[in-house]
């Protein structure tokens, strides 16, 4: 049994490794197997994806780019076996979706690019130390994949993307930069400054304005904006 450490090169060097050896491999150390932890090979994995976006294009690229990045439980065996439907069958195998790996790989691709591009428009900035910050607490890791829309629409400012469920960051200023253990020294609201407090209150004083008594739906509010991603947004603070 081949083991990775849950990084992203050694995911991917196991990966590899799994399909040279027809193996499989793991995230966790079991002991009742025989075991072979891996070294992250970077060479390896940059070769290993530009063949493989040269033979089933970008998609195949991203299909494996949500799997690692949803840290579904599954995403070690769905990964192998959708490496060898690929080579097996080609890309045309994405559209087999009575098959039980395609299923669940693309419901998890559809899950997690859904949530990127639902965070593209729940992120709240804030004004803290001369930088704007955007915490978040997302269902899957999706900061390798949300970070761009903003460096896209801020590129004059300096923002932090802030994942706090992983205590994982993007700071940029001009540069990206990736910061893991990543906490504030202070709770935000004693971090935020005066200008930003009013910023807020008048945000919210327009939310409410805007707001039809008479066409408030409460569930399908729910349903379009889950309350799971409500902590963070300033409209939705008492």
């Amino acid at each position: 049994m081949i083991v990775h450490d849950g990084g992203f090169e050694s995911f991917f060097t196991a990966l590899v490794m799994a399909l040279e050896r027809e193996e499989e491999f793991t995230g966790e150390d079991d002991s009742l197997f025989a075991t072979e932890r891996v070294s992250p090979d970077p060479e390896r994995v940059e070769k290993w994806l530009h063949a493989m976006h040269l033979s089933y294009g970008e998609e195949v690229i991203s299909d494996f780019m949500a799997l690692f990045f949803s840290e579904d439980l599954e995403r070690e065996r769905l990964s192998l076996r959708y490496a060898l439907l690929l080579k097996e069958k080609g890309n045309m195998i994405r559209r087999a979706l009575h098959h039980e790996i395609v299923h669940k790989v693309m419901r998890i691709r559809r899950a997690y690019f859904f949530e990127v591009h639902r965070f593209q428009g729940l992120v709240r900035f804030r004004e803290i130390g001369g930088w704007l910050y955007g915490p978040i607490e997302p269902t899957y890791h999706i900061l390798p994949y949300l970070w761009g829309h903003f460096r896209r629409r801020l590129p004059q400012e300096r923002w932090i993307l802030h994942d706090v469920r992983r205590d994982v960051a993007v700071l940029f200023d001009k540069e990206i930069h990736w910061a893991s253990g990543f906490v504030l020294q202070d709770t935000l609201s004693r971090l935020e400054s005066e200008k930003e407090k009013e910023i807020q209150a008048l945000w919210k004083s327009f939310y409410q304005s805007i707001a039809i008594p008479e066409r408030k739906n409460p569930r399908q509010q729910r349903q379009m904006m889950p309350k799971k991603y409500w902590k963070y947004l300033v409209e939705k603070e008492v």
